[in-house]
This record gives C-alpha cells, sequence and structure tokens, in this order.
C-alpha cells in the first residue's frame, strides 16, 4: 500500500514538472506574461510577509499573556511556601504555650512541676512519667 502511494507521488511531481517545463518552453518569447508572473510573484511575498509579521505579533502577545499567567503561579507558590515556612515556628510557639499553661495547672495543683522530660515532685524527687495518674487538674 506505502509502495503506491509513493509511486502515485512521485507521477504526480514528475507531470507537475513537465508542465513547468512546458510553460516555460511556451511562454519564454512572451515578455508581458513574464511581467505578470513577476508582478504576481511579487505580491504574493508582500503578502505572505505581511501574513509572517501579523503571525509573529500574535504568537508574541500570546506569549506575554502566558508569561503573565506564569508569573501570578510563581507568586502564589512563593506565597504558600512562605506560609509552610512559618508552620513549624507557629507549631513550636503552640506547643511552648502548651508547655507554660501545663506547668502552670501542675502547680496551680501544688504536687508536681513539669520539666522538659520529666515531671519532678517539689522535694526534687524524679517520677517517670509513666507513672503519672490519668486525672486532670480539674477532675480533683
Amino acid at each position: 500500500m506505502e509502495k503506491s502511494i509513493k509511486v502515485y507521488v512521485v507521477v504526480i511531481i514528475v507531470i507537475v514538472l513537465f508542465a513547468i517545463f512546458g510553460f516555460i518552453l511556451i511562454t519564454r518569447d512572451n515578455k508581458e506574461l513574464a511581467n505578470y508572473i513577476n508582478n504576481a510573484a511579487t505580491l504574493i511575498s508582500l503578502v505572505l510577509g505581511l501574513i509572517a509579521i501579523f503571525y509573529s505579533i500574535v504568537t508574541n502577545q500570546q506569549s506575554s499573556e502566558n508569561f503573565a499567567r506564569l508569573s501570578d503561579v510563581v507568586k502564589k507558590i512563593e506565597e504558600s511556601a512562605k506560609s509552610i515556612t512559618s508552620v513549624p515556628k507557629n507549631i513550636d510557639d503552640k506547643l511552648e504555650n502548651m508547655k507554660k499553661e501545663i506547668i502552670a495547672a501542675q502547680k496551680d495543683k501544688g504536687n508536681h512541676r513539669l520539666s522538659e522530660n520529666s515531671i519532678t515532685q517539689e522535694n526534687n524527687q524524679s517520677i517517670n512519667i509513666n507513672d503519672i495518674d490519668d486525672t486532670t487538674p480539674d477532675q480533683n
């Protein structure tokens, strides 16, 4: 199938070349026809040049619009990255506040103080965190 298509294409190209060659032989002495063809080729070149210029302007405008959209997306990504980087600091601040509240609640209870790793009684005797009962100060 592909060979037959290639053969047809080659035959068509040969016929077109013979037609062009025959046209040139017939009209080679006709200067007026040569001038018409020359003028037509010049006009076609000008029109194609204008189309190319118009196409490049439209493409440039689309590129500018795409760049503006891309710039907006980059700004949004930067804002998201900033908010994500502030999350650990916010968590640390909240954990510190929770630790202070627990220490204050334990001091209000009067029996225990909370350090970072263990809870110690007022007489500095260490208590394992697992030994503490599950009751909260509000339940006592």
